[in-house]
């Protein structure tokens, strides 16, 4: 069972567990379980997804990717 998996079936009390394991404190009061759900599962999704991205060095990157992108296509001429 994935980690997503494991959040979506866990019971409240399990599921400030590992918020607090996270975050070093517990869920803002009144925190529906659904968005407690939702801020874990993204979580632990990005700590599965390549980190190259993230960051300073991912936001370099998408630029080199993005300019070198730009600079082969076509730009329009002024008539």
């Amino acid at each position: 069972m994935s980690v997503v998996e494991q959040i979506l079936q866990a019971d409240r009390a399990t599921l400030v567990e590992r918020w607090q394991s996270l975050f070093d404190r517990e869920p803002p009061a009144h925190v529906q379980v659904n968005l407690i759900r939702r801020v874990l599962s993204w979580h632990a999704q990005d700590q599965m997804l390549d980190n190259d991205w993230c960051g300073p060095k991912g936001a370099a990157r998408l630029k080199r990717v993005l300019r070198q992108g730009f600079a082969t296509t076509a730009r329009p001429t002024r008539a």
